[in-house]
């Protein structure tokens, strides 16, 4: 059998293509659909809507919106995310809205935050909104 050149060249190229698009994959992460739970106090009615999650094989990244539902103003908000895969912890995260201060009404953001899972890809998340009057 002859040893032809160019068809090994062919396919080392589609190889090498492949390979760095798994490497691009990987390196901007897969959407991945999770469970959530909002744990947050009856109380208070600033409400969270999970909108993303993206899993980059060591963190899990999140987007949301808080919605302030009440009569009053609260600052300083912030939301609590807990991951766990199955019934076991695998990472917690506390990060502040954009803007911190809801008026009635309003609406605050949560981009591209992420809960460190340690490799752990998570199947679940829970959430828990605080802010004061």
């Amino acid at each position: 059998m002859k040893y032809n050149m160019r068809y090994n060249m062919k396919y080392k190229s589609t190889y090498n293509l492949i390979l760095i698009l798994g490497i691009a994959f990987l390196s901007l992460g897969a959407i991945i659909s999770i469970k959530d739970k909002d744990t947050t106090s009856k109380d208070i009615p600033l409400k969270f809507k999970l909108q993303k999650t993206l899993w980059d094989g060591e963190d899990v990244y999140i987007w949301g919106k808080v919605k302030n539902k009440g009569t009053k103003t609260y600052k300083f908000i912030t939301v609590t995310f807990t991951a766990y895969k199955g019934s076991k912890f695998v990472g917690r995260d506390n990060w502040c809205i954009n803007p911190g201060t809801l008026k009635k009404g309003n609406v605050g953001y949560i981009n591209k935050k992420f809960v460190n899972c340690e490799k752990r890809k998570p199947t679940r998340i829970e959430y828990k909104v605080m802010g004061t009057e």
